[in-house]
């Protein structure tokens, strides 16, 4: 057996963004941290460790404890994720949008937060570890059954047993895993990391890929000013990635966001890579205003909504006067739904990208109670990425409530994983209340409730018809009665 761990070294391969570059790379880790090292096993290492594979799987035969399924994982369909592929894909627009998407998880088939059960010495420097799946981040959690082996190309990387790590896993032929990347989660940045990450997935599980670069981008204007200084930083990196990619992807909101995040950026490289993505962004020509009577400028003329239709051009007219008027233009959005129902749609989509939080939240409300099915795939991308909590949180409640099917991945994700709006996605799931919902609801209950009574109650009741006899007297639409 020949196992390969990769470095991703500054300068290797230019400016191919693809291989992987640490100057661009949104690495799971800080950039400076250790990782294993680029490394071809010699025959006799190659034997030692696979035998030393082959002890601890055979060691955990008659093992009989099993990871139940996390409610939080994303099973990814066979096709997207070829054992063989050796390299990251190229820059495709029909493909992963995100830097990370074409090669952190192009490059593995599994990445989780996993316990080391224990390490054993491989020969050759290596590490192999027996390790035991806390959460799914990305891949199939039925790829393995778990605990299993991890082979670590170096010593040290991996936490002593009973620590905890994320790890980014490629399957090994012979079966096991070797590991990537080990970072940690424990640190200041740990909350950060997994954050992102599952941003980054949800992001990628979007069907469109018009939806993925919206989403990501949407994602990156609030990151690059995020409070966390590796959001920050890993936002940066991918902005920088993504305008190589993609020159022509970028957009007027993204050259307004890098020019105010910049000054702030105290390292260079930072600044520099904050810089080159600035430099290909299209920056927005100053409207014209249109002159009144006694001299001055008027307010400015509205813009075209497309689709839009004579019911609603009023309501248009009204958001576009109230630039400087949040509170005006979210009247606005909230009186279109009232009057046009579905036919708000056009001006719903332009409030749900709004620069100010409480727009978009009203524009997400709207979605909700108009049922606007076809913004569910942004409501979908919203509820993890906005920077506002309130705008989630009232994207993953307008789920629940137009029972979006196609929301139950992410909203289980939520459930499980996201204390700011994982009680709401629960009550989506619940009001969804299709087979899958169900389902995840039943797995939340058995693995969260084992640690937290208070936890399995509340789920018990989600389950329970007397859930569905008090929405239902509250008048709540999803049950059919108002």
């Amino acid at each position: 057996m020949t196992a390969r761990l990769r470095r991703h070294r500054p300068g290797t391969s230019g400016r191919n963004l693809h291989a992987a570059s640490a100057d661009v790379a949104p690495c799971v880790a800080d950039p400076s941290a250790p990782r294993p090292g680029s490394r071809v096993w010699s025959p006799a290492a190659a034997v030692l460790v696979g035998l030393a594979l082959a002890a601890c799987r055979s060691g955990a035969a008659d093992r009989t404890e099993r990871t139940p399924d996390l409610p939080g994982a994303v099973k990814v369909p066979a096709s997207q994720f070829p054992l063989d592929r050796p390299t990251a894909p190229t820059a495709d627009p029909a493909g992963p949008i995100s830097h990370v998407g074409r090669t952190v998880f192009a490059r593995c088939h599994r990445m989780v937060v996993a316990q080391v059960v224990s390490v054993s010495p491989a020969g050759a420097g290596a590490e192999v570890l027996r390790v035991g799946e806390q959460d799914v981040i990305w891949g199939d959690p039925d790829l393995e059954s778990a605990p299993y082996t991890v082979l670590c190309g170096a010593k040290g990387l991996a936490p002593a047993p009973g620590g905890s790590a994320l790890f980014v896993l490629r399957l090994l032929p012979a079966g096991g895993f070797e590991a990537l990347e080990v970072s940690p989660v424990d640190d200041t940045d740990g909350p950060a990391r997994l954050r992102t990450l599952r941003t980054y997935v949800a992001i990628e599980m979007l069907p469109e890929p018009e939806e993925r670069r919206e989403a990501l981008l949407a994602y990156l204007r609030s990151a690059v000013r995020s409070e966390s200084g590796w959001a920050r930083a890993n936002a940066v990196r991918e902005y920088a990635a993504f305008a190589e990619a993609f020159p022509s992807g970028l957009e007027p909101d993204d050259a307004a966001a890098l020019s105010k995040a910049i000054p702030n950026l105290q390292d260079a490289n930072l600044k520099r890579l904050a810089q080159s993505a600035l430099d290909r962004a299209p920056v927005a020509s100053r409207p014209k205003s249109a002159p009144v009577a006694g001299g001055g400028t008027g307010a400015t003329p509205s813009r075209a909504v497309p689709g839009a239709t004579a019911d609603i051009e009023p309501f248009v007219r009204r958001y576009d006067g109230a630039r400087t008027r949040p509170e005006e233009r979210r009247s606005a959005v909230l009186d279109a739904a009232a009057k046009a129902d579905r036919g708000a749609a056009p001006l719903v989509v332009r409030a749900l990208a709004d620069p100010d939080a409480s727009v978009r939240e009203a524009a997400a409300a709207a979605v909700g109670e108009v049922r606007i099915v076809d913004l569910v795939p942004r409501l979908i991308s919203l509820a993890v990425t906005d920077a506002s909590i309130g705008v989630r949180r009232t994207c993953v409640v307008a789920l629940g409530h137009m029972r979006a099917g196609s929301a139950v991945d992410t909203l289980a994700g939520l459930a499980s994983s996201d204390r700011e709006v994982g009680r709401e996605a629960l009550f989506a799931l619940a009001r969804i209340r299709d087979d899958g919902a169900l389902a995840r609801l039943r797995r939340e209950r058995d693995v969260s409730g084992q640690i937290d009574p208070d936890r399995r109650k509340l789920v018990d009741f989600l389950l329970s018809d007397d859930f569905v006899r008090q929405e239902r007297a509250m008048g709540a639409k999803w049950t059919g009665k108002e």
